[in-house]
This record gives C-alpha cells, structure tokens and sequence, in this order.
C-alpha cells in the first residue's frame, strides 16, 4: 500500500499580488482594494498530485463525519486556492463555526510571506 503524503506538504505556487492588502475576508481587510491572485501556473504532476491528495481528504473527512455522527458537530475540509493547502473546519449542527485548523490569522501570514517570497525572488532574478 502506497503512503500519502500529509496534505501539509503539498507545493504551494509562488502567489503572485497586485497589492499589499491582507488576506480577502479578514477582519482588517480594505474593501477598496481588493487584490487579484494569480496562482504560478502547476506543472501536470502537480496537479495529479493535488487530485490525489483531494480524493484522500474526501475519504477523511467521510470517515471523520462517520464517527462523529451521534454527535452534534460535523469536519469539513476545504482547499485553500490562494495558499493550496487544506483547511479543517469544524462545525456545529446548524452550521456555525466551531474551531478552523489553521486559523484564518494563520492563513493571511501564509499569504503575506508567499507574497514576499515571490518579491525576494523577483528582486534576484
């Protein structure tokens, strides 16, 4: 049996940003700015990669919400675009969020250092 990789060590792409801003829906987002993220283009590997990492998650978070059915919290896990990474989220019965792993806190640092990753590596080349 072939072992997966955690979703954590999927390649994000190098995000390239039009501005400065924080992450879109933050709690200290600008309205007037909104920013547009263009995602490096993956190579065809990644992108079977990702599928299969995708297909996984869908098994988890089955499985989880199958364990968790006599309770009144259900998993969701959703793929962020901007980052290319999973985020776990769980909710209550009516669909109010419990807990988010990562944090959205933690996701727009994400996004601000791939910005500036993609700044460094723009200024060498």
């Amino acid at each position: 049996m072939s072992r997966v990789q955690p979703a954590y060590d999927i390649p994000a792409p190098v995000v390239a940003r039009n501005s400065a801003a924080s992450r879109p829906g933050s709690r200290d987002e600008d309205v007037s700015s909104k920013e547009s993220i263009t995602p490096s283009p993956m190579t065809p590997k990644e992108e079977a990669r990702i599928e299969a990492s995708e297909s996984v998650v869908r098994d988890l978070e089955a499985e989880a919400n199958d364990k968790l059915e006599d309770t009144a919290v259900h998993v969701k896990i959703d793929r962020d675009e901007d980052l290319n990474r999973f985020v776990v989220k769980v909710l209550d019965d009516d669909g109010e969020l419990l807990h988010q792993f990562p944090s959205e806190d933690f996701l727009a640092t994400a996004v601000q250092l791939e910005e500036l990753r993609g700044l460094l590596f723009e200024a060498k080349g």
